[in-house]
């Protein structure tokens, strides 16, 4: 009897024992609840996510100011929301409002304001919308091709109620309301906005930047007898397996990735069309625009007019250069008399150095030591077919003809490098049988027998001109020396030995009182009536 009292009073007493410990735990929970621990920890843990998300976006932006600040540009609200930011952070949204950048990440809504401070507002809350853009067309593609984008959308409560596509994207596959395939065929960023039954939309944005524009050349180092090809696009590495490169139908190079080529083994001053380069980019392939060039003279002036001008300017300076000197070095810059070049698509020569008289002595801007034109030229090829007079007379000799009011009127003022061009005196016979001469003025003038023959038919005489206007140029002097006037020769026919033909020279001929001299096809002095139609071929100096 007594050991049976003794175990219920242990039952009993471990009965009460919990019925103690649960109502201590009830208001150890109800002290706890009471002070605030749980919502406090609750709260830390926001804290915490929030500023760990602000940290990254802030993180984000600064790197791209890096990058930004590198290539020179600034970062603004409208770079970050141009697709920088959604490049940086995977699960970002970007929209752009009243100065100010909102959106989403990581289920946080944030804000970026003008200063680029970031603000996190806490979580989104409500009615969520999800969805992705992705681009399906992979690796690159030409310009004329098209890139898929694979829209889908979501939504936490309600219903999709569709995809409203930007701009410049067309739908291709219309799964449902929440999946849909657009083609674009420009590189950019595409917004694609989601709607809702809810109103609440979202908009999601895909940025492409895999289509290639087509190959774009350009011709230089244009020589005698070959020239190079470029292609100028920055393409991405590896993106383009090979180039073509053509003239006309011929492949002058394939097979290599080099942007450049040099095409060699041409014939001078030949002109060269339909240079083109084909890029290819594994099975596809694009055409690049056609360049046409003509290859440069033997004997080619490799400078620009204005060069060639700045030299004439040193040339005038130099009292050591005279109308006798061959080759002249300027500024580590060289020419020779005969030496050719094209002046708007015509080919012209130099005759000499310091011959002929400046109307003006101070045409360069100061009076030079030689008061001499620099460089004086010839056109070799014919400007254009003309009578040297209306009727059949040389009265008033050059000065007076109506060939040298159209030389220095229209023709001077058409000319591409006019503003380099020098007046100068030029010698001239105004009546055909008296041996005198005067001076005009000229920008373009023809030759006279005298600057191209040592002799005439009779002394003193220069071809068949009864005096001698001017003196013989040191690229005649150097070529026909004293080859009498009535021999044949190759030098004088233009537009070239090839293609010879009469040509006027300013020069009366004694002969006749309409007559003019001419240099007849086979290279020899001849002359003819005023109003014969023959080459025009002017000197003119710089």
């Amino acid at each position: 009897m007594k050991e049976k009292s003794i175990k219920g009073i242990t039952l009993v007493a471990l009965v009460i024992t919990i019925v103690i410990l649960l109502i201590l735990a009830g208001i150890s929970i109800q002290a706890i609840t009471n002070t605030g621990l749980f919502a406090n920890a609750k709260i830390a843990k926001e804290k915490s996510i929030e500023g760990q998300l602000k940290e990254e976006i802030s993180l984000a932006i600064q790197n791209i100011q890096v990058e930004e600040i590198a290539k020179g540009n600034g970062v603004t609200l409208e770079t970050l929301a141009g697709g920088q930011l959604e490049k940086e952070l995977k699960d970002i949204t970007v929209e752009l409002t009243d100065g100010e950048i909102n959106g989403e990440y990581k289920d946080y809504e944030y804000t970026i304001d003008s200063n680029l401070n970031v603000t996190i507002n806490g979580p989104v809350t409500g009615v969520r919308i999800k969805g992705s853009a992705e681009v399906q067309t992979e690796g690159y593609v030409f310009e004329g091709s098209k890139v898929e984008i694979k829209v889908t959308a979501s939504i936490t409560e309600g219903t999709i109620t569709g995809i409203v596509a930007p701009e410049g994207a067309t739908l291709k596959t219309d799964t449902s309301t929440t999946e849909k395939v657009y083609t674009v065929n420009k590189n950019g960023a595409y917004a694609f906005k989601i709607t809702s039954d809810s109103g609440k939309t979202k908009n999601i944005k895909a940025t492409v930047n895999n289509i290639l524009s087509a190959p774009q050349i350009t011709v230089s180092e244009v020589k005698k007898d070959s020239f190079k090809i470029n292609v100028e696009n920055n393409y991405p590495e590896g993106a383009i397996t090979e180039y073509k490169y053509l003239i006309g139908e011929t492949v002058k190079q394939q097979g290599t990735t080099d942007k450049n080529y040099t095409v060699t083994g041409l014939l001078e001053e030949t002109e060269y069309s339909n240079i083109k380069v084909i890029a290819y980019m594994n099975s596809s392939s694009k055409d690049s625009n056609t360049e046409k060039v003509t290859t440069e003279m033997k004997d080619g002036i490799a400078y620009t007019w204005d060069e060639i001008a700045e030299m004439a300017k040193a040339i005038s300076n130099d009292s050591s250069i005279t109308d006798d000197t061959e080759t002249v070095t300027v500024n580590g810059k060289t020419l020779k008399v005969g030496q050719m070049k094209r002046l708007d698509g015509k080919k012209v020569r130099i005759l000499g150095f310091n011959h002929d008289e400046l109307v003006d002595p101070s045409a360069y801007g100061t009076t030079t030591l030689t008061g001499k034109a620099g460089i004086s030229f010839e056109y070799v090829d014919f400007l254009t077919s003309a009578q040297m007079n209306s009727s059949d007379t040389s009265s008033g000799g050059w000065n007076s003809s109506e060939l040298r009011r159209t030389l220095n009127g229209t023709t001077y003022n058409s000319l591409s490098i006019k503003s380099n061009i020098k007046k100068v005196k030029k010698d001239y016979i105004p009546t055909y049988d008296a041996a005198s001469t005067q001076k005009t003025e000229d920008y373009l003038w023809l030759l006279s027998c005298g600057e191209i023959w040592d002799n005439g038919d009779k002394a003193n005489y220069r071809g068949y001109a009864i005096a001698t206007e001017g003196k013989q140029y040191k690229y005649y002097k150097m070529n026909l020396g004293s080859t009498n006037f009535d021999s044949s020769n190759d030098i004088t026919k233009k537009p070239s030995t090839s293609n010879s033909d009469l040509w006027w020279l300013r020069s009366p001929s004694y002969t006749h009182s309409g007559h003019f001299c001419r240099v007849r096809s086979y290279g020899y002095c001849g002359s003819g009536l005023a109003t014969t139609y023959y080459g025009v071929a002017p000197g003119f100096s710089i």
